[in-house]
């Protein structure tokens, strides 16, 4: 049973000591210091971080299982117990914290985005024995840690133009590849669960996932060339290619006549843009102004230094970090007539492999972990330390949107989905051509088995949510 004080459950078992691993990333400079520098753009680079040490016996794969219902691996109420802890540590206002409680009641999918630590305390815990995907250690490489199908969408890629991708990095850590792949897999059978798909099939489409990762994998090993983290609209296929392609047709009017009022450079005032009170206001305004310090010659678009027009107070968005205080604040454009920019800052959830303990993640080192995954293609991002608060920030893009559930509603359209999800996993593992050597080695070339055993994680994960999530709505 879960000590619902803590968010470390206690091990069942003793692994042998394995060795800490260095996180060149984190820094620990004086709040007033404390400011990340926007990347311009990905330029291949990333820290080779050591091979995980195998933790004692080496672990047989876990089978494919299947097609028959799945008992739970623990009780449902050691979840509730988890979720209950990690409300007390947010603090968040009560109207926050019933959005919250009501926004994970949706569904069982929307439940399982909202808890990334709830899976990776599960992975050293109740799953500690299928964590293990092949029968060697993977090398540990920096993760997503919060992979799922409504993490990959549209952005802005470095030349501007639209292209599809993971787009939250707030969970990134040093970490096995393994929690990536499984939590993408869970996703995917939940989606597949709820679209009606057979067992049958829904095991055929996690496959598909894992063999695609390994075959990209080998591709980038054998290609000896950095991986671009992101697909284009070329590359693209189905309704990925179609969102890529809206994505390229939407302009900086089209957002802003969604938030300003009409004629004006003041936002909107309604059930999701509210008025914040004064004091804060003004610290999301010292916030932009610690931001400006930061920006570089490419940060283009805007007046400089920056000028706030107005703030609002977002309600109603994020996964995880739902709840949390999100703000957006409207910044003019470059030159007479131009038309304002808008920044959105928000605080993280704790780091599920970083710091699981924590009230809330560090936004500084989710910025920097960013721009070593290949992913700040905005130079207009960052993050800002406010004493013991720190404010990731980013542009809130135009070309920003991830996938509809019509566009996850058939098997078609879920195994596109996984095939060029399993891609981009693979492109963001092996950014560098020795990480890509590193994980092809580990594959061995088992790129059907690893799909297995990730089906059967995912069905024995899927069944643990899918119990969590009935105990949460009784």
């Amino acid at each position: 049973m879960y000590d619902p004080m803590s968010v470390r459950p206690p091990s069942t078992s003793t692994p042998a000591a394995v060795p800490e691993v260095s996180d060149p990333v984190v820094s620990r400079a004086s709040p007033e210091a404390r400011s990340v520098v926007p990347a311009d753009g990905f330029d291949g680079s990333n820290p080779i971080l050591p091979e995980r040490a195998p933790a004692g016996p080496r672990l047989a794969p876990v089978q494919a299982r299947a097609l028959w219902p799945l008992s739970p691996a623990r009780p449902a109420a050691d979840a509730l117990q988890f979720i209950q802890a990690l409300d007390a540590r947010l603090g968040l206002s009560p109207a926050a914290q019933a959005d919250r409680t009501a926004t994970m009641g949706e569904d069982a999918h929307t439940f399982f985005r909202a808890n990334p630590g709830l899976f990776h305390a599960d992975l050293k815990d109740a799953f500690a024995g299928s964590a293990q995907l092949l029968d060697r250690p993977a090398p540990q490489v920096l993760i997503l840690g919060d992979v799922h199908l409504k993490n990959f969408g549209t952005l802005r890629g470095p030349d501007g133009a639209a292209v599809f991708a993971p787009n939250d990095f707030d969970q990134a850590a040093p970490g096995s590849p393994e929690a990536d792949l499984q939590r993408l897999a869970v996703s995917l059978t939940l989606t597949a669960q709820a679209a009606g798909l057979s067992g049958e099939e829904t095991a055929g489409l996690v496959e598909q996932l894992g063999q695609s990762y390994a075959k990209e994998v080998a591709r980038l090993a054998a290609s000896g060339q950095p991986a671009l983290p992101y697909l284009t609209a070329a590359e693209a296929e189905g309704k990925i290619a179609e969102r890529i392609e809206k994505a390229d047709g939407e302009t900086p009017q089209d957002l802003l006549a969604e938030l300003l009022e009409k004629g004006d450079t003041r936002f909107l005032r309604n059930e999701e843009l509210r008025e914040p009170g004064a004091a804060e206001a003004e610290r999301i305004r010292a916030a932009v102004a610690s931001h400006e310090l930061a920006l570089n010659d490419q940060a283009s678009g805007v007046e400089r230094p920056l000028r706030v027009l107005d703030v609002v107070e977002k309600l109603g968005s994020g996964g995880s970090s739902r709840g949390l205080p999100r703000h957006y604040a409207l910044v003019a454009g470059a030159g007479p007539g131009a038309a304002p920019v808008v920044l959105e800052l928000k605080e993280l959830a704790p780091m599920a492999l970083q710091d699981p303990g924590a009230s809330r993640g560090d936004a500084l080192l989710a910025a920097q972990r960013l721009r070593e995954l290949g992913g700040a293609h905005n130079p207009l991002g960052g993050a800002v330390a406010q004493g013991e608060r720190t404010l990731f920030i980013r542009e809130l893009e135009p070309e920003k949107g991830d996938l509809k559930a019509k566009d996850l509603d058939s098997e078609k359209e879920l195994l596109q989905a996984a095939e060029q999800t399993g891609l981009l996993l693979a492109r963001q593992h092996a950014l560098t051509p020795a990480q890509a050597g590193r994980l092809a080695d580990w594959i061995g070339g088992e790129g059907k088995q690893l799909g297995q055993s990730l089906q059967g994680f995912a069905s024995e994960y899927a069944a643990q949510v899918q119990a969590d999530y009935a105990a949460f709505i009784r």
